[in-house]
């Protein structure tokens, strides 16, 4: 018998506090609304319509004008279509640096034939034309 009077007791004491939670939170909000200045202007007053009891928020119109929001998507087009051409940009010197390295080797292999021996050519103690 003593366990369910601790467990009634215990519900009680939960549901005084959130009782008592409730009396002292509506006794701020009605003195908040006491020392509130009646001449105080709310924009949420127009931004709300009444519907019965509750207040909603009312629905606004495109936020944007047509125009401005052609604008702002061209804007954003070229911003994208700008990062497209500064990456092929760099591809194109990355492209640019390996075709005058290649160049290069082939320039210097036709001038010397003996300078690049990793890359196949002759090396230097072999004879060219021969075996």
């Amino acid at each position: 018998m003593s366990s369910i009077r601790k467990q009634i007791h215990k519900d009680y004491i939960e549901r005084a506090r959130a009782y008592h939670q409730k009396k002292q939170a509506l006794r701020k909000l009605k003195l908040k609304a006491a020392l509130r200045d009646p001449d105080e202007f709310y924009l949420k007053r127009i931004k709300t319509k009444k519907f019965g009891v509750f207040y909603k928020l009312k629905r606004r119109a495109n936020k944007y004008l047509k125009d401005d929001l052609k604008y702002i998507l061209l804007k954003k087009k070229i911003r994208e279509i700008d990062a497209d051409i500064e990456a092929s940009k760099s591809r194109v010197k990355e492209l640019w640096k390996l075709l005058e390295n290649h160049l290069q080797k082939e320039n210097a292999t036709v001038e010397n034939p003996n300078q690049f021996v990793d890359d196949g050519v002759l090396a230097e103690n072999q004879v060219m034309g021969g075996s």
